[in-house]
């Protein structure tokens, strides 16, 4: 039985699911399940050198070298130890899984701040390999140092190392990719290397991005907590509209073309409108079906300053500021974004899950993923120009932005009617962004449509251009129904009181998580606040006694652990630019010390306050029979 490859296969899994979250792991023990063991050809090679083969319908494929397993990987740990890319904290994206050796010695390896993350550009393979492979040493790897990501579609592995990526708190990570699976899957795996390379790329601006807006996203979630709570998730809205067109109003200057055929069809189609554009197409009498946002900023409050229809509902992301989410309660269905991974998780574990719509650069990417979410086979953009005329106009007619012009950061790229149109390094950006998820859509989604109702702009991958005065001319399939009572009924169902004091006992342990951080780091703060004429003491913040009160904050923060994963929404980004400061440079590193620690006080404090607030205000709630 032990020899058994079905048995091996089942115990290999079980291994691997407390690496894998838990969509990953379904898709693995879907493929394992479909998969026969592996051919084995051990012809003319000595026992434990063999070569494994899988069955294609292109031919026989070799799983791994024909190498000594144990061999080959201290060779490989020898030459990565005299690259630098393994030190106590080091963070690995392991590209392919050929078996557990390198895995095990890997996270041998690294120190408890270590982490490993592994993606098979080729699932079937992984699968194939489970039937095979002795993963018992994976017993002794903790939870948290290792990750998986794996599906059908290699692309969704990109949801879980992001996932993965932004729960750590360190450095960016090195590529590794095994001398034996390159030369087996060169093109392959080089490719696989290029788009996780820009994918880091694109995660250095995220970081910086975190870095400018996390604490407004912190903040305005722990004031919009409730509706987490008292607002259904969209998951009432899951294939709600399946096989219906859904028309996305952007802000862009050639939204004033569309909108005598948006009015005409608003019955026949949904309609999800982006804050920016809200006012213009209600002055224009038309009644979007969705309103997005996702910006957290202050400054997007104005965009709503209007009389928002009554039969419009808000797909609403709760770092966006509350004065939002006021105008809309009762009318809202909640998602959630990667914006705030710690409380995600949180929540996700104490049973509130709202499922993720994709963000990315500019709020249509989440509009977009709304209309697909809901089922929509045709996406039509409007406004989506990610370009201006000549004349730098970047904003729609009765946006409120009509008067904006752009004149710096200008740059040019292809168009959809022109070689090239105007646009800014920022757009190029989105369009990059946008035209890699619709490659994704369109590989996940065969028979999906997107459609660029346009005069102008710039070409988006993947998204067919067509002349505004066409779209009449092609045939879009229509919602027959009443769009507002049919999303009302679809609200019947939730049950806000369900959850909320099956809640009490899980806030009022993090409460007290976030208590012992305060306890450590309020004398930190104190010892820490020492400057001299307005300048940071540098002496007096990298004295012992400081640096060790700043040793107790770390220790409380892996100690509590639910507490370092609310506080870390905030502080990831500090982390990640302290680990990349030069220590050589005393007074940078110093000052990013103090922003750092600061943070992480003032995070809790907040954080334990707002808590505080709930759980009195459940409290009251049931005493009132609420």
């Amino acid at each position: 039985m032990v020899n058994d490859p079905e048995h091996v296969m089942k115990e290999n899994l079980r291994r691997l699911e407390k690496f894998m979250d838990a969509d990953a792991f379904s898709r693995l023990e879907k493929l394992a399940g479909s998969s026969s063991p592996a051919l084995i050809n051990s012809s003319g090679v000595e026992p434990g050198n063999r070569t494994y083969i899988l069955n294609t319908s292109s031919g026989q494929v070799p799983l791994n070298s024909a190498g000594e397993p144990w061999s080959v990987t201290q060779r490989f740990i020898r030459r990565l130890e005299h690259e630098g890319k393994l030190n106590y904290n080091s963070i690995l994206i392991v590209i392919g899984f050929s078996g557990a050796e390198l895995l095990v010695a890997l996270a041998e390896k690294l120190g408890s701040e270590g982490r490993i993350f592994v993606i098979e550009p080729n699932p079937q393979i992984f699968a194939a390999m489970l039937f095979h492979c002795d993963l018992s040493g994976f017993d002794n790897i903790p939870a948290d140092k290792l990750g998986f990501g794996i599906s059908e579609h290699f692309e969704y592995g990109w949801d879980s190392l992001g996932e993965w990526m932004s729960s750590i708190l360190i450095k960016q990570p090195s590529l590794v990719v095994t001398p034996e699976l390159l030369k087996l899957f060169g093109a392959q795996y080089r490719n696989v290397i290029q788009k996780i390379n820009d994918m880091l790329t694109l995660e250095k601006r995220n970081i910086a991005t975190s870095r400018m807006f996390a604490r407004i996203w912190h903040h305005n979630a722990m004031r919009n907590f409730m509706f987490n709570l008292e607002e259904p998730a969209i998951s009432y809205l899951k294939n709600a509209f399946a096989a219906k067109t859904a028309i996305i109003i952007g802000a862009g200057p050639g939204l004033n073309e569309l909108i005598p055929f948006v009015k005409e069809h608003q019955s026949d189609y949904v309609i999800i409108c982006v804050g920016t554009a809200l006012k213009c197409i209600v002055a224009n009498g038309i009644t979007p079906d969705f309103v997005i946002a996702v910006d957290g900023s202050p400054k997007v409050v104005p965009q709503f300053d209007t009389l928002i229809p009554e039969k419009s509902f808000f797909a609403g992301c709760l770092t966006v500021d509350q004065a939002i989410l006021n105008k809309f309660s009762g009318r809202m269905f909640v998602f959630e974004t990667d914006l705030l991974n710690g409380l995600r998780v949180w929540l996700k574990r104490e049973g509130i899950t709202h499922d993720r719509l994709k963000t990315a650069g500019t709020v249509t990417v989440s509009a977009v993923a709304l209309a697909v979410y809901i089922g929509c086979s045709h996406v039509i953009l409007t406004g989506v120009e990610l370009s201006f005329p000549e004349n730098g106009v970047t904003h729609a007619q009765g946006t409120g932005y009509e008067n904006n012009r752009v004149c710096t950061d200008l740059t040019r790229v292809r168009g959809n009617w022109t070689d090239e149109v105007l646009t800014t390094t920022q757009f190029a950006d989105y369009i990059k962004m946008m035209s890699d998820y619709f490659a994704y859509l369109d590989k996940l989604n065969p028979g999906l449509k997107i459609i660029n109702a346009t005069s102008s702009g710039a070409l988006i991958d993947h998204a067919g251009a067509i002349k505004p005065e066409k779209l009449a001319d092609i045939s879009l399939p229509r919602v027959k129904i009443n769009k507002y009572e049919y999303i009302l009924s679809l609200r019947y169902g939730f049950n806000p009181g369900a959850w909320t004091l099956n809640l009490l006992p899980a806030l009022e342990k993090l409460c007290v998580e976030l208590n012992a951080v305060i306890a450590v780091s309020t004398p930190a703060m104190r010892l820490m606040q020492h400057n001299k004429d307005g300048e940071i003491d540098v002496k007096a913040i990298l004295a012992p006694e400081t640096v060790a009160r700043l040793d107790l904050i770390d220790s409380a923060l892996r100690d509590n652990h639910d507490a370092g994963m609310i506080v870390n929404d905030v502080t990831r980004p500090l982390y990640l630019e302290l680990s990349n400061c030069d220590i050589n440079n005393v007074r940078l590193f110093t000052e990013k010390t103090l922003t750092l620690y600061r943070a992480i006080h003032e995070t809790a404090v907040t954080a334990h306050a707002r808590f505080m607030e709930i759980i009195s205000l459940i409290k009251n709630k049931d005493k009132s029979g609420e």
